[in-house]
């Protein structure tokens, strides 16, 4: 029951963070706003948007790109297998990979997979596979530090510590 509840409260954390990471990229990021511009203004050419920002809208937007790639992505990661190493402390490298696998699938489906730059599609895929990396880390020693400070290690048994060299059976 632990571990199903870990899996589904990182699924939940995993999408909050995601909307969240949305909102902060929209509102408060250069890039956030001259997508909103394009999106929504009256005048939403190229070079309105360039006098409006007195920057390249594309070189904003990409920008903002990398800050999703290589700051927020990493993050939510982290902060789910977080959450699943400290909630669910056995199998917390397979909880940790069911809770980010929505998140994950999510990412891959919004992609354009008939792209002409297929390195840009494995460089996407890459990062997935770091994203879920990283997470599956996070769990991991999570749920280590929070089992060695429970007493209920590997050198333990029930909670009792075991003499030094002692195994369990």
């Amino acid at each position: 029951m632990r571990t199903f509840s870990a899996i589904a409260l990182g699924v939940v954390l995993s999408m909050i963070l995601f909307v969240a990471e949305g909102f902060v990229v929209i509102n408060f990021t250069k890039g956030g706003q001259v997508t909103r511009d394009a999106l929504f203004s009256k005048n939403p050419t190229d070079s309105a948007l360039a006098q409006k920002y007195g920057a390249d809208p594309f070189e904003l937007i990409r920008s903002t790109q990398r800050i999703q790639k290589f700051v927020f992505g990493p993050m939510i990661a982290i902060a789910v297998g977080l959450l699943v190493g400290f909630v669910g402390r056995s199998r917390p490298k397979f909880s940790a990979g069911l809770a980010l696998t929505p998140w994950i699938l999510l990412d891959l489906f919004h992609l354009n997979w008939q792209q002409a730059c297929k390195a840009c599609l494995g460089e996407a895929v890459a990062l997935d596979g770091v994203y879920l990396g990283l997470g599956l880390l996070a769990a991991h020693y999570c749920a280590k530090f929070v089992r060695h400070r429970n007493g209920t290690a590997p050198s333990s048994v029930a909670g009792v510590r075991l003499a030094e060299g002692a195994r369990p059976r």
